[in-house]
């Protein structure tokens, strides 16, 4: 028994650790990086309180407790929130009041308001900008300091009861002040470019959503690769026409979907000096099947960065489109054919009609003439000029037959000619 137990502690502290990677934010990068540039001035100044204190450097010897009390008590907590990876614990208005005090007490004990340890505070007001990126305040922070500052050092003095030295701390005051207001309108100004960039990343999102549709609605395979060779794009047509998901085209190299016959990689090298290309290929599916296609490239910039644009078009559309379009016309002949025999038909038609008609309007003309000749029988004056105008609109009928037949004639002539 005793032996498992020492082989369970033995593995316990010899056991192989696997490190995680934790993705982090660039802001809490940020932070972070601060946090251990202020705990390397943390240790410094303890040291060189504890140094000065040792060689009787200062005088404030009964703060002294105070300040080791805050400063290591704020150096425990930042190592804490290393230790358990946390940083979102530095955001926490608790880490500014313990910097406060930190920088205050720091101050006390090293000759208050001859103190070079205040011009801590314009840095913490600066850093109050990025720990509270969203809603930082400026004003409030410096007047803040400004009272933790005045109200410390003004009570020590009428502790103490000395005199006055407004003076040095009137400069010190000016100059918090003053960094509390260049704060704010840096604040102000990096606002007004987060909403400049925020506006111009919007434009961009809508602009290449309008460039993915157009790419989308476009229907031949499209695919955009980079100097490598490498695949960053495609269209849903590039993922029917290669018979993979588009996951698997991206990170391809565009040289593999080719049959290799030397000719497409030297054309795709001179990519590197050319800013376009048209070449005829054979692009091999996943099913091994070999297309020809015709593949054109253009060159375009992205982020400073060259990048080409290649569609390929299916020369197997075109052969059925040509096949389509030769039937068509050769349906068109036959129709064509069919309507110049109809035609003429119709036109020997009218033309036999037409000479039926003559032949009938002969005959009446010729009876009608017998008839107001009084060959066939005496009649009245009355039913002649009735038989005249019956004549006369005979004659007329058969003249408006003749134009009819001389335009028949004419378009004949036209599509003999």
């Amino acid at each position: 028994m005793l032996s498992t137990y020492i082989k369970k502690f033995l593995k316990l502290w010899t056991k192989e650790t696997v490190s995680e990677e934790i993705p982090i934010d660039p802001d809490i990068n940020i932070i972070t990086s601060i946090e251990s540039l202020s705990l390397f001035l943390r240790y410094l100044t303890l040291i060189i309180v504890l140094v000065g204190y040792t060689l009787d450097v200062f005088s404030q010897r009964y703060f002294l407790p105070i300040f080791l009390g805050c400063n290591i008590s704020h150096i425990i907590l930042t190592h804490i929130v290393f230790y358990i990876k946390k940083y979102s614990l530095f955001c926490n208005p608790i880490n500014f009041f313990f910097y406060l005090l930190t920088i205050t007490t720091a101050v006390i004990v090293t000759e208050k308001e001859y103190s070079p340890l205040i011009l801590f505070y314009p840095l913490l007001i600066f850093g109050n900008l990025i720990y509270t990126r969203n809603k930082p305040h400026p004003f409030i922070i410096t007047l803040l300091i400004v009272i933790a500052l005045n109200f410390t050092i003004i009570g020590i003095w009428l502790w103490e009861g000395i005199n006055f030295a407004t003076y040095y701390l009137f400069w010190k005051n000016f100059i918090i002040i003053s960094s509390g207001i260049f704060g704010y309108f840096l604040m102000n100004h990096i606002n007004h470019i987060q909403r400049r960039f925020y506006n111009t990343q919007q434009e961009l999102l809508y602009t290449q959503g309008i460039i993915k549709s157009i790419l989308d609605s476009i229907q031949n395979p499209i695919l955009i690769f980079d100097e490598r060779e490498i695949i960053i794009d495609s269209n849903i047509y590039a993922s029917q026409f290669f018979l993979m998901n588009p996951s698997e085209l991206i990170g391809q190299r565009i040289r593999s979907l080719f049959f290799d016959d030397t000719l497409i990689g030297e054309y795709l090298l001179s990519l590197k000096a050319r800013d376009n290309l048209s070449t005829s290929a054979l692009a091999i599916v996943s099913t091994g099947e070999e297309i020809p296609v015709d593949f054109v490239v253009q060159v375009f910039y992205q982020n400073r960065k060259k990048n080409f644009f290649g569609i390929l078009i299916d020369k197997r559309e075109h052969k059925k489109l040509e096949e389509i379009s030769q039937l068509l016309h050769k349906r068109e002949e036959e129709i064509d054919k069919k309507i110049n025999l109809l035609k003429k038909i119709q036109e020997d038609l009218s033309l036999e009609h037409s000479a039926q008609i003559f032949s009938h309007l002969t005959t009446i003309k010729n009876i009608i003439h017998l008839i107001t000749n009084e060959k066939l029988g005496i009649i009245t004056e009355q039913q002649k000029n009735a038989l005249e105008i019956g004549i006369r609109a005979v004659e007329k009928l058969e003249t408006e037959i003749l134009k009819g037949n001389e335009l028949i004639g004419l378009s004949n002539a036209k599509n003999n000619s």
